[in-house]
Protein backbone atom coordinates (compact mmCIF):
# COMPACT_ATOMS: atom_id res chain seq x y z
CA UNK A 1 0.00 0.00 0.00
CA UNK A 2 1.16 3.53 -0.77
CA UNK A 3 0.22 4.59 2.76
CA UNK A 4 3.31 2.97 4.27
CA UNK A 5 5.61 5.03 2.00
CA UNK A 6 3.95 8.44 2.14
CA UNK A 7 2.86 10.84 4.87
CA UNK A 8 -0.72 10.70 3.62
CA UNK A 9 -2.60 9.58 0.55
CA UNK A 10 -4.91 12.08 -1.13
CA UNK A 11 -7.54 10.70 -3.50
CA UNK A 12 -7.02 12.08 -7.01
CA UNK A 13 -10.41 13.79 -6.99
CA UNK A 14 -9.66 15.67 -3.73
CA UNK A 15 -8.06 18.71 -5.35
CA UNK A 16 -8.71 20.90 -2.30
CA UNK A 17 -6.50 18.67 -0.13
CA UNK A 18 -3.79 18.72 -2.80
CA UNK A 19 -3.88 22.51 -2.88
CA UNK A 20 -3.83 22.74 0.93
CA UNK A 21 -0.82 20.41 1.07
CA UNK A 22 1.06 22.38 -1.58
CA UNK A 23 0.28 25.70 0.09
CA UNK A 24 1.64 24.18 3.34
CA UNK A 25 4.86 23.41 1.45
CA UNK A 26 4.27 19.65 1.37
CA UNK A 27 5.03 17.88 -1.91
CA UNK A 28 2.22 16.15 -3.77
CA UNK A 29 2.62 13.31 -6.25
CA UNK A 30 -0.06 12.00 -8.53
CA UNK A 31 -0.07 10.02 -11.74
CA UNK A 32 -1.15 12.30 -14.59
CA UNK A 33 -0.87 9.46 -17.12
CA UNK A 34 -3.95 7.49 -16.20
CA UNK A 35 -7.05 7.58 -18.41
CA UNK A 36 -8.77 10.46 -16.62
CA UNK A 37 -12.20 11.49 -17.87
CA UNK A 38 -13.13 14.27 -15.47
CA UNK A 39 -14.06 17.91 -15.81
CA UNK A 40 -10.42 18.94 -16.30
CA UNK A 41 -9.45 16.58 -19.08
CA UNK A 42 -8.83 16.88 -22.80
CA UNK A 43 -8.02 14.56 -25.67
CA UNK A 44 -4.31 15.18 -26.22
CA UNK A 45 -1.60 13.28 -28.10
CA UNK A 46 0.13 10.45 -26.28
CA UNK A 47 2.35 8.35 -28.55
CA UNK A 48 0.62 10.14 -31.45
CA UNK A 49 -2.78 8.83 -30.39
CA UNK A 50 -5.45 11.09 -28.86
CA UNK A 51 -5.76 10.04 -25.23
CA UNK A 52 -7.79 11.43 -22.33
CA UNK A 53 -5.38 13.61 -20.39
CA UNK A 54 -5.68 15.22 -16.97
CA UNK A 55 -5.07 18.97 -17.37
CA UNK A 56 -5.35 19.70 -13.64
CA UNK A 57 -1.55 19.85 -13.23
CA UNK A 58 -1.60 23.24 -14.91
CA UNK A 59 -4.49 24.59 -12.85
CA UNK A 60 -3.05 23.35 -9.55
CA UNK A 61 0.37 24.84 -10.32
CA UNK A 62 -1.26 28.14 -11.24
CA UNK A 63 -3.41 28.32 -8.08
CA UNK A 64 -0.57 27.40 -5.70
CA UNK A 65 2.53 28.79 -7.40
CA UNK A 66 4.13 25.39 -6.86
CA UNK A 67 6.85 24.16 -9.20
CA UNK A 68 6.24 21.00 -11.21
CA UNK A 69 9.12 18.51 -11.17
CA UNK A 70 8.69 15.54 -13.50
CA UNK A 71 10.37 12.34 -12.35
CA UNK A 72 10.77 8.75 -13.37
CA UNK A 73 11.87 5.58 -11.65
CA UNK A 74 13.94 2.84 -13.24
CA UNK A 75 14.04 -0.62 -11.71
CA UNK A 76 17.60 -2.00 -11.87
CA UNK A 77 18.25 -5.62 -12.88
CA UNK A 78 18.77 -8.42 -10.39
CA UNK A 79 16.99 -6.62 -7.54
CA UNK A 80 19.81 -4.06 -7.28
CA UNK A 81 17.37 -1.29 -6.45
CA UNK A 82 16.04 1.72 -8.30
CA UNK A 83 17.25 4.90 -9.96
CA UNK A 84 15.12 7.97 -9.32
CA UNK A 85 15.49 10.66 -11.98
CA UNK A 86 14.10 14.06 -11.07
CA UNK A 87 13.96 16.68 -13.80
CA UNK A 88 14.45 20.35 -13.01
CA UNK A 89 11.23 22.30 -12.41
CA UNK A 90 9.37 22.94 -15.65
CA UNK A 91 10.10 26.42 -16.97
CA UNK A 92 7.24 28.65 -18.11
CA UNK A 93 4.77 26.29 -16.48
CA UNK A 94 1.92 26.71 -16.22
CA UNK A 95 1.20 28.55 -19.45
CA UNK A 96 -2.09 30.19 -20.34
CA UNK A 97 -3.29 26.92 -21.89
CA UNK A 98 -4.02 23.88 -19.70
CA UNK A 99 -4.26 21.83 -22.90
CA UNK A 100 -0.76 22.88 -24.06
CA UNK A 101 0.53 22.11 -20.56
CA UNK A 102 -1.16 18.69 -20.63
CA UNK A 103 0.44 17.94 -24.00
CA UNK A 104 3.80 18.97 -22.54
CA UNK A 105 3.36 16.62 -19.57
CA UNK A 106 2.34 13.82 -21.96
CA UNK A 107 5.52 14.40 -24.00
CA UNK A 108 7.64 14.06 -20.84
CA UNK A 109 5.89 10.83 -19.84
CA UNK A 110 6.28 9.54 -23.39
CA UNK A 111 10.02 10.39 -23.36
CA UNK A 112 10.51 8.42 -20.14
CA UNK A 113 8.39 5.48 -21.35
CA UNK A 114 10.42 5.29 -24.56
CA UNK A 115 13.65 5.15 -22.54
CA UNK A 116 12.61 1.95 -20.73
CA UNK A 117 9.32 0.80 -22.33
CA UNK A 118 9.36 -2.58 -20.57
CA UNK A 119 8.95 -0.77 -17.24
CA UNK A 120 6.15 1.61 -18.17
CA UNK A 121 2.80 0.58 -16.70
CA UNK A 122 0.95 0.05 -19.97
CA UNK A 123 -1.90 -1.56 -18.02
CA UNK A 124 -3.41 1.92 -17.42
CA UNK A 125 -4.77 1.52 -20.95
CA UNK A 126 -5.36 5.20 -21.67
CA UNK A 127 -6.31 4.44 -25.24
CA UNK A 128 -9.32 2.33 -24.27
CA UNK A 129 -11.14 5.14 -22.46
CA UNK A 130 -14.31 6.22 -24.24
CA UNK A 131 -13.91 9.98 -23.86
CA UNK A 132 -17.33 10.77 -25.31
CA UNK A 133 -19.10 8.82 -22.57
CA UNK A 134 -17.57 10.54 -19.55
CA UNK A 135 -18.72 9.63 -16.09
Amino acid sequence: SRRKHFEKVIPRDDVRSMIRSLKSNHPVWYAPDQGYRGKHSAMLPFFNVPAPTNTATSRIAKSTGSPVLPFSVERLPDAQGYVLRIDPPLQDFPSDSPEADGARVNAIIERDARRIPEQYLWCHNRFKTDYHHRT
